[in-house]
């Protein structure tokens, strides 16, 4: 419940949902914040991997979209420069307040216990299990409209990064999702409107599906542990 509770609240304020999630767990389990905010950190790098992973397959299968080569040496630089000056920041703040100190050690904990799972196999197995059901959700909806029913696996893929890609950097995709799913299937034949239309259909299904889980799982989750 608190998995759903976050993904509503993260439609209206874009990543809120896991300061959200690991509130609850630590209202509710009495599980400290920051070590279960360590564990969050632990799946969401483990997604960005496997949507790094994804995106190159979409790149050496796709056969109409030609994908930017961009390498741009001068923004690594820049972005490294400000996580070392992250770090000495925050060391120079926990030796001013201990209780960061506390925090900082909780969440690497929690961040670290990835490598003490003691079912490694079935954690990795449940992660690709829950990104197949993602795509599969997303294909079964092209049989929906006639126009996209005859479309194979390579349209459906990489139209499935691009809304993954466009739910990260967004509060739940809106506005975004459906037209960079109709930008892809357009490219493979299909009439802009169709392929809008196709987008339309996936994240309101989604959004349909998180905002009645979310809000029953606010109802639900003070009542089932309310001893």
């Amino acid at each position: 419940m608190s998995v759903f509770a976050a993904f509503f609240y993260n439609l209206g304020i874009p990543r809120s949902g896991e300061f959200l999630r690991a509130s609850l767990i630590y209202y509710y389990d009495k599980i400290p914040f920051e070590k279960t905010f360590g564990t969050i950190i632990s799946e969401r790098i483990i997604d960005v991997l496997i949507l790094f992973l994804c995106i190159l397959c979409a790149i050496n299968i796709s056969s109409k979209i030609k994908f930017p080569y961009v390498l741009d040496l001068n923004l690594f630089i820049y972005l490294l420069a400000i996580l070392v000056f992250m770090y000495f920041v925050i060391r120079k703040v926990m030796r001013i307040t201990p209780k960061l100190f506390v925090f900082i050690d909780g969440l690497k904990e929690g961040v670290l216990s990835i490598s003490r799972i003691e079912n490694n196999i079935m954690f990795y197995t449940h992660t690709l299990f829950i990104w197949s059901s993602y795509f599969l959700m997303i294909y079964i909806v092209k049989f929906s409209i006639p126009e996209t029913s005859l479309l194979g696996i390579e349209p459906i893929f990489i139209a499935f990064v691009a809304g993954v890609i466009s739910m990260s950097i967004t509060n739940g995709g809106i506005g975004v999702y459906p037209l960079a799913i109709a930008a892809i299937i357009n490219q493979y034949d299909v009439a802009y409107e169709y392929a809008l239309a196709f987008g339309w259909i996936v994240w309101i299904s989604q959004t349909f599906l998180i905002i009645i889980m979310g809000s029953l799982s606010f109802i639900l989750i003070p009542i089932i542990n309310k001893k």
